[in-house]
């Protein structure tokens, strides 16, 4: 609807360890090292509880690894996003934008950050801890069920030593029962 001047705006913060480059610029981004620390404590926080902010904090935990941002449709108060089922008229309107907006802008920038940390560090933890839970609660899981339905099964996010190492996308993945024991977010793949 053009009238309602709504703009999807949106962005997608992840915690990642601080990484260096070696070697010359012709090398691949997998010669980045994490921090020492890194999944240790310290000051990495592995278990971010993120939060949603529209331009500014919102007081709201998404349940999601990731920090998300979003022009979202607030209560009068700021303290939460319009969502509901039960509505009518405007406040329905309010709430499908904030479910549009989780799942045709936030679910695709959610996706690229996702590979963007794949090239950038490598597998391991750091890569699969983004990845978000299929219990995440109302309204963030409609964010959740579109990255995973529409985005992650054809991005090249997952490592293999075949071929002489390369990255391939999940829909090319034959996960083994060992790997998914290990890593229980592969299965959401």
């Amino acid at each position: 609807n053009h009238g309602t001047k709504m703009v999807p705006w949106v962005g997608v913060a992840a915690r990642v360890p601080y990484a260096n480059v070696g070697g010359d610029a012709g090398e691949l981004e997998t010669a980045i090292t994490p921090r020492r620390d890194a999944g240790k404590g310290g000051d990495v926080d592995n278990n971010l509880d993120g939060r949603a902010f529209c331009f500014l904090p919102l007081p709201i935990r998404t349940g999601l690894p990731v920090h998300v941002n979003g022009y979202f449709e607030l209560s009068s108060n700021r303290r939460d996003i319009w969502y509901g089922g039960d509505m009518s008229g405007a406040g329905a309107a309010r709430s499908s934008w904030n479910v549009a907006l989780m799942a045709d802008a936030l679910a695709p920038c959610y996706a690229r950050v996702i590979v963007a940390v794949a090239r950038r560090l490598g597998p391991g933890q750091q890569l699969y801890g983004l990845l978000p839970s299929l219990d995440t609660p109302q309204p963030w899981s409609h964010l959740v069920s579109a990255l995973y339905q529409q985005h992650l099964g054809t991005l090249p996010i997952v490592w293999t030593r075949a071929g002489g190492g390369r990255w391939i996308s999940p829909t090319e993945t034959l996960f083994s029962d060992a790997a998914c024991a290990a890593e229980p977010l592969l299965r959401n793949l």
